[in-house]
């Protein structure tokens, strides 16, 4: 079958043009990656160190700032299972159904005042997710049903950091038992200094979330490139890199 083909310097160009949108998007990559690790970072020293540049006292969990307290885990937040909703049963609405990785569909009845935190308890063990509104939290995932007076976005990075997929049970389906860490020692600051920590991560995350949506754009653009060049719906010299947000090399 036979295939048309351009000539040899415009395959060059189409080549050009192609690597150049495949290295923005290599570059997003490495800006997450970057950014992420970042993050890391910081939350660990927010954690041990706090905001407020306090002394520090040895606790049973190593040293903390001088006003956290120690307390266990079931004094800072309860964790209850979802509900199961099989698809069959999901009815048209906008409630986002709370998975343990994330939004698995929707429905039109929550069972979980936001904001609200769920952590994977079968599937994607330990994943915490953070959610703005109301939702229905899956029997696959863990929700936060007290807080304890806490602030919940400090909760939900406080259970990121806790990496509690450590506590998964069982070899062929893993699952995390809440009552597995209930009783574990965590140091927690007063609540306005819980505010900031979360305040200084949220921008962080807010940073990735855009870093993220514009390497979406680029794959996007390199797909939709990728077609229409090699089947001459567009010609190369007829883009614009400058509008596609590809300056051209000097």
């Amino acid at each position: 079958m036979p295939i048309a083909v351009p000539p040899l310097l415009e395959q060059r160009r189409i080549a050009a043009v192609l690597s150049r949108v495949q290295k923005a998007i290599e570059q997003q990559e490495r800006l997450i990656a970057l950014t992420t690790e970042l993050k890391k970072a910081l939350m660990h020293r927010l954690f041990t160190e706090g905001t407020r540049g306090e002394p520090q006292k040895q606790t049973e969990i190593g040293p903390v700032p001088e006003s956290w307290e120690v307390v266990e885990f079931e004094q800072f937040a309860v964790l209850q299972r979802g509900k199961d909703l099989t698809r069959a049963n999901f009815r048209p609405g906008s409630i986002p159904v709370a998975g343990s990785n994330g939004v698995i569909g929707f429905h039109d009845k929550a069972i979980v005042s936001g904001p609200g935190v769920t952590v994977g308890r079968s599937g994607s063990v330990g994943k915490v997710t953070f959610y703005t509104n109301d939702f229905w939290a899956h029997n696959t995932a863990l929700y936060v049903k007290d807080f304890k007076g806490n602030h919940e976005r400090f909760v939900a990075y406080y259970l990121d950091l806790l990496q509690l997929y450590r506590f998964k049970t069982g070899a062929s389906v893993p699952t995390l038992d809440r009552n597995s860490f209930r009783k574990i020692p965590i140091a927690i600051p007063d609540h306005s200094e819980q505010k900031e920590i979360a305040e200084t991560l949220e921008l962080i995350d807010m940073k990735i979330t855009g870093i993220e949506k514009k390497k979406e754009v680029l794959s996007d653009l390199f797909r939709t490139l990728l077609h229409q060049l090699m089947t001459a719906e567009i010609r190369v010299n007829d883009l614009d890199l400058e509008e596609l947000g590809l300056d051209s090399e000097k």
